[in-house]
């Protein structure tokens, strides 16, 4: 392992980091698919990624290369991970992704069955990945009233003020319990949501959701004084 460099990719990499990733997610691909997040990317996605870097990883590797691969580009990602202060590392993977399976626990990393996140809730499992929620869209949909002051239309540049309270009551998990202007702006920048919506109340925004490009619609949220009101029904 010792003649094998782990360096931080750039423009030069984005076809082999093409192959590799479509190559090693080729299963996934085929047998979870786009609603799962999971498609054959292009160049220009790869060079996106290297240009508005987020908090998320994925691994792969080929598995014709030498073993500890996984272990070593992992352990590289923690320890830039631990310099920048993060708090906690979270892992989600499918029961049959047995490389997966082995590699964490050689890191330490502790299989929970529910995880919670205290900055979240210590009362409710802050996420879980095999639940999905469907609905049939060949009916009609149920008439949601709502106060009549309340404006519901596409998000706007001048609305991220607002998103940062949003952001910070109902998903400390994407940006801690602080964020700040520019994590919401990186966030209103990025091309992960085909269409963004809020709600609008005497110039204020109270509630935001989004449908992303890979299909599944997401939930910023609404302002907790203004819940149990309809707005996130409507939205």
């Amino acid at each position: 392992m010792s003649s094998i460099n782990i360096i931080q990719a750039d423009i030069d990499h984005i076809q082999s980091v093409s192959h590799i990733y479509n190559k090693s997610f080729s299963k996934w691909i085929k047998n979870y698919g786009i609603l799962y997040g999971y498609k054959n990317i292009i160049s220009n996605e790869v060079k996106s990624w290297l240009e508005s870097p987020k908090n998320d990883i994925w691994l792969s590797y080929h598995k014709d290369k030498p073993v500890g691969i996984g272990t070593l580009l992992l352990k590289t990602v923690l320890k830039y991970y631990q310099r920048q202060k993060v708090r906690n590392a979270s892992v989600f993977s499918y029961y049959n992704n047995i490389e997966s399976i082995n590699l964490l626990p050689k890191l330490g990393f502790l299989h929970k069955p529910l995880f919670y996140d205290k900055i979240f809730s210590t009362t409710k499992v802050f996420q879980c990945d095999s639940v999905l929620a469907t609905l049939d869209l060949n009916k009609p949909l149920p008439n949601i009233v709502i106060d009549k002051k309340i404006v519901i239309g596409p998000i706007k540049k001048n609305d991220i003020t607002d998103l940062i309270e949003i952001f910070r009551l109902c998903r400390p998990d994407v940006f801690g319990e602080h964020p700040t202007r520019e994590d919401i702006l990186m966030w209103y920048n990025s091309d992960w949501a085909e269409e963004t919506i809020v709600a609008e109340l005497n110039d204020t925004i109270i509630g935001c959701m989004e449908f992303t490009s890979l299909g599944v619609i997401e939930i910023p949220g609404v302002l907790p004084s203004y819940r149990r009101q309809g707005i996130g029904s409507a939205l």
